[in-house]
């Protein structure tokens, strides 16, 4: 763990999408630093295009892909566009690796493998 999170500074703070209520002060309970980052990062992976108004561009392809056939090819285009818009929408992370490779267990699951470095905590961490 790095000296910046050894110090509990909030670097980042967003609402939980879940809404869940702080039993005591009765605020909307909000996701910190790392967990902030996990929750914004797997919002945009499952965002369609034009779900998020003023902002079409935002999300990926991602659902829309899994129903085609899960060639090479597919994968990559996958890959890159995860990466690319990973890389316009979340400046907090630096990508370390990327990885979209097809589940063994069913023919329209696809298995997304996220190792990035949170840019301002220097904590790397893995989403899948």
């Amino acid at each position: 763990m790095s000296n910046k999170m050894a110090d509990s500074t909030i670097y980042y703070s967003d609402p939980d999408v879940n809404l869940g209520m702080h039993p005591v002060t009765k605020d909307v309970i909000r996701k910190t630093n790392v967990a902030a980052v996990r929750q914004a990062l797997r919002l945009l992976l499952l965002t369609r295009f034009y779900e998020k108004k003023w902002q079409p561009e935002f999300g990926t392809p991602l659902r829309d892909l899994l129903f085609g056939q899960l060639d090479d090819f597919t994968l990559f285009s996958m890959q890159e566009q995860l990466r690319r818009a990973i890389e316009t929408w979340e400046p907090r992370v630096r990508i370390e690796s990327l990885t979209c490779e097809a589940s063994q267990e069913s023919e329209f699951s696809v298995i997304v493998t996220l190792v990035y470095t949170i840019v301002a905590l220097g904590v790397k961490d893995t989403f899948q």
